[in-house]
C-alpha cells in the first residue's frame, strides 16, 4: 500500500516487465519473476545507431523507434531519467530501473483483430497503431511505447524535461544502446484518445484509446494460446493496452429540422462473441445522437480480469489475485475523451449520456447504470446475466477472468475523474458477488442507481429464465430504485426495449428514454412493493407474463404530463399515475435527488394531493402520520396511485 499508485502493478515478465517506475520499486507478483539480469550496455556499433522520437500529449508520451537490423533477441529495453542518458549511464543503472521490456514489432495493432464465424482472423480498423489524430499509421518495424505521465514520474515539479534511451538485447547477455531522445517537456494531463480513422460518410470515426501500461495487465489481451495468438502466429507477444472504438455522429437524415448543436449519447454494448463483431464506421444508425461502440473481445462481461496474472502462463489466476474493472475503464475513458474530443466534444449534452445492451451486453449495461449513475442518465438491459455463478456453463467461461467461484477473489474498481471513488468500500468484494447485479442493487441501498429497464425471455436456454431472470426481481424490488421490468414470451433475443418504465420508453420515432431527452440532474421516484406487480418472485412457469412497474408513469421534465418534480432542501414533490386503469398501492423513496438530503432520524409528513376521486381508504391529504429517514437518509413513502394521478410531496413534519 506504501507505493505510489503508478508502481502497484507488478512484473509480467513473459510479456512485459514493469520496472521501477522513475526510481519507485514496482515489486513481483507471485505470477511473475523479476526482471531479467541487466548486462553490460555496450555503445552502438558505428553506423547502427537509430533514431527515436518522443511526442508529448495529453499527459502521456509516445515514443518510437525504427527495429530495422536490431540482431540479438529481438527484444528491446525501454529506459527513462530527467538526465541524459547514455552507455555510461545506462551502465549504471539497475535493471530493476527499467521501465520495460518489449517484444518486436510493438506498433502492430494485435488487439484490434476479429474473429469472423467461418473462424477466419482480420484486421477489424487497423492493422498498426495511429498515434496522433489525422496522422499515417506507424510503418512497419517500429517499435511503440507509451508512457503515462504521473506526479511521481516529475521530481516533484508540475513539468520536467524527460529523457529515454532503447536498448537492443544481445544473445549473450548485454544490452547495444539502441536510440535516445531528449529533453521532451512532460507533464500530468488526463489521456485523449486518438481519432485513427474516418469513414466514407464523414460521420464514423475509429478512435485508439491507450491505457496506463503501468496500470494495465498487458496479458490478456495479448496474442496467446487461448485467444488462436489473434491469428499472428504462435511468436506473437505485443502487449495489449491500446484498444480501438467507434463514435458515430448522426446524419442530418436520423434528424429532421436538422442535427442540433447538443446530442445526446448512448453506449451500446454487444453480447458474448469471440470479439466477431466489427461494426461499420459509419453514421449513427435511426437516431438523432452520438453512439459510442466499443468491443469487449475475450468477453470480461463488461467488467475485468485479473491482475499481475500472467495469462500467457496459466489460465486461471491463482489464490489472493485481484480482479479489476479494465473493461469499465475503457468505457469510462471512451465517455471522458469524447467529452474532451476538439471537434465533437462541444456537442455532448452530459446530462443525457444513455447505456444499453443486450445478453452480455446487457449485464455490463445494469452494471454500468448501478455503478456509474453520475455518468448514465438511464439504461436498458436485454436479458442480461444476473447470477454468474449458478449456471455451470457461464461459469466456466468467466473462471479464466475471475477464478474459480470458491476462490472469492475480490475486485478492485477505478475510473477517469474518480468516477469509481464511491465504489471504493466495495473493493474486496469477491467478483462472482459483485456480478450478482440485482443483489448488489438490493444491498447497496444508500447508492444512487441510473433509472433503469430491464426483461427476460421466458424460453430463453442461453441464459435461462429460471436462473438468471426469475430470482432477480425480488433483488431489485427491494433496492427500491427507479426501475421496470417485464417477461417475454421469447428466446434469447433483443427485447426492443420492452420493459422500460413509462416515462422513460420509446417516442413516437421509437427513439428510447423519450428520445433521448431523459436527464440525469432531475430527481426520480424508487418504487417498491407495488399491489399491481406479479408476485414475487416471479410465477414459474410465468404465466401470466409478469411485469413490474410497467405500469407507473411519472411526470417529468421531458414527459410533463402534470407538474414537474420539486427538489428542494426542504421539500420533494412528484406527480404519479397508473397507466392501466388501475388504483395501486406502492412505496414511493425519493432518488436522485439534487438538493433534497434528509438527515437520519429527521421526520417528514407526505401530502398526498389527487388529480381526481380520493381512493376509498386513502387517509385525507396532509393526516398520513410522519415518516422517519432511516440511518441511510432515505424515505419509504406508501401512496395509493390512481389512473387521473397523484401529486406526492414530503415537508419537514
Amino acid at each position: 500500500m506504501g507505493r505510489p499508485a503508478a508502481c502497484r502493478w507488478a512484473a509480467l515478465a513473459t510479456l512485459v516487465t514493469v520496472g521501477a517506475c522513475s526510481g519507485h520499486d514496482a515489486g513481483p507478483s507471485s505470477a511473475a519473476a523479476a526482471p531479467s539480469p541487466k548486462g553490460p550496455v555496450r555503445p552502438p556499433p558505428a553506423g547502427v545507431v537509430a533514431t527515436a522520437k518522443a511526442v508529448h500529449r495529453a499527459g502521456q508520451t509516445f515514443l518510437t523507434w525504427p527495429e530495422t537490423g536490431r540482431g540479438g533477441t529481438g527484444r528491446f529495453h525501454v529506459y527513462r531519467a530527467l538526465t541524459p542518458l547514455g552507455p555510461a549511464q545506462l551502465a549504471a543503472l539497475d535493471a530493476r530501473t527499467r521501465l520495460h521490456t518489449l517484444p518486436p514489432d510493438t506498433g502492430r495493432a494485435s488487439t484490434d483483430r476479429w474473429l469472423d464465424r467461418e473462424g477466419r482472423w482480420s484486421t477489424r480498423y487497423l492493422d498498426r497503431w495511429v498515434i496522433e489524430s489525422g496522422a499515417a499509421p506507424l510503418p512497419p518495424e517500429t517499435g511503440l511505447y507509451v508512457f503515462t505521465v504521473h506526479a511521481d514520474d516529475l521530481g516533484g515539479a508540475p513539468a520536467a524535461g524527460a529523457y529515454y534511451a532503447v536498448t537492443a538485447e544481445s544473445g549473450d547477455g548485454s544490452e547495444v544502446l539502441w536510440a535516445t531522445t531528449g529533453p521532451v517537456e512532460e507533464r500530468v494531463s488526463p489521456p485523449e484518445a486518438v481519432r485513427a480513422q474516418t469513414g466514407p460518410d464523414g460521420k464514423g470515426h475509429v478512435y485508439v484509446q491507450f491505457m496506463d501500461l503501468r496500470r494495465w495487465n498487458p496479458t490478456f489481451h495479448a496474442p496467446r494460446a487461448a485467444n488462436g495468438h489473434l491469428g499472428l502466429g504462435p511468436t506473437a507477444s505485443q502487449p495489449a493496452y491500446a484498444y480501438t472504438y467507434l463514435v458515430s455522429e448522426p446524419s442530418p437524415a436520423s434528424c429532421p429540422g436538422g442535427v442540433p448543436r447538443s446530442l445526446p449519447v448512448f453506449v451500446n454494448l454487444h453480447g458474448w462473441g469471440g470479439g466477431s463483431y466489427r461494426d461499420p464506421v459509419a453514421a449513427t444508425p435511426y437516431y438523432c445522437a452520438l453512439q459510442l461502440t466499443p468491443t469487449d473481445f475475450g468477453e470480461t462481461w463488461w467488467f475485468g480480469f485479473a491482475e499481475g496474472h500472467d495469462y500467457g502462463r496459466t489460465a486461471v489466476p491463482p489464490d489472493g489475485t485481484t480482479v479489476v474493472n479494465y473493461t469499465e475503464q475503457r468505457v469510462l475513458r471512451m465517455l471522458a475523451d469524447l467529452r474532451r474530443d476538439p471537434v465533437l466534444g462541444s456537442s455532448v449534452d452530459p446530462e443525457r449520456v444513455y447505456v444499453w445492451g443486450h445478453s452480455m451486453g446487457g449485464s455490463g449495461a445494469l452494471a454500468l447504470a448501478s455503478r456509474y449513475p453520475q455518468v448514465f442518465a438511464a439504461a436498458y438491459a436485454s436479458q442480461p446475466m444476473t447470477h454468474p455463478d449458478v449456471d455451470p456453463q457461464w461459469t466456466k467461461d468467466m473462471v479464466a477472468k475471475w477464478g474459480r467461484p470458491e476462490q472469492r477473489l475480490g475486485v478492485r474498481s477505478e475510473g477517469p475523474e474518480a468516477a469509481a471513488a464511491k465504489l471504493g468500500r466495495s473493493d474486496g468484494t469477491p467478483v462472482f458477488e459483485w456480478q450478482r447485479h440485482g443483489r448488489q442493487i438490493r444491498d447497496r441501498l444508500a447508492d444512487e442507481v441510473a433509472p433503469f429497464g430491464i426483461s427476460h425471455g421466458r424460453l430463453d436456454t442461453v441464459l435461462a429464465w429460471p436462473i438468471q431472470g426469475r430470482p432477480v426481481y425480488a433483488e431489485l424490488d427491494a433496492g427500491r430504485r427507479a426501475w421496470a421490468g417485464a417477461m417475454l414470451d421469447a428466446e434469447h433475443t433483443w427485447a426492443a426495449f420492452n420493459g422500460l418504465p413509462p416515462t422513460l420508453g420509446a417516442d413516437r420515432s421509437l427513439a428510447p428514454f423519450k428520445g433521448f431527452k431523459v436527464r440525469k440532474d432531475e430527481t426520480v421516484p424508487g418504487l417498491s412493493g407495488s399491489t399491481g406487480n406479479a408476485p414475487l418472485p416471479p410465477p414459474d412457469p410465468p404465466a401470466p407474463l409478469p411485469a413490474y412497474n410497467t405500469h407507473f408513469e411519472w411526470s417529468a421534465s421531458w414527459h410533463p404530463w402534470h407538474e414537474r418534480p420539486v427538489d428542494e432542501p426542504s421539500r420533494w414533490c412528484m406527480s404519479l399515475r397508473t397507466t392501466d386503469g388501475r388504483t395501486v398501492g406502492v412505496g414511493v423513496t425519493p432518488r436522485r435527488t439534487q438538493a433534497f438530503r434528509p438527515a437520519p432520524g429527521s421526520k417528514w409528513r407526505s401530502i398526498a394531493t389527487y388529480l381526481g376521486p380520493t381512493p376509498a381508504g386513502a387517509p385525507p391529504s396532509g393526516t398520513a402520520p410522519p415518516i422517519a429517514a432511516d440511518a441511510d437518509g432515505l424515505l419509504l413513502v406508501p401512496v395509493d396511485v390512481t389512473p387521473e394521478g397523484v401529486r406526492l410531496c414530503l415537508e419537514p413534519g
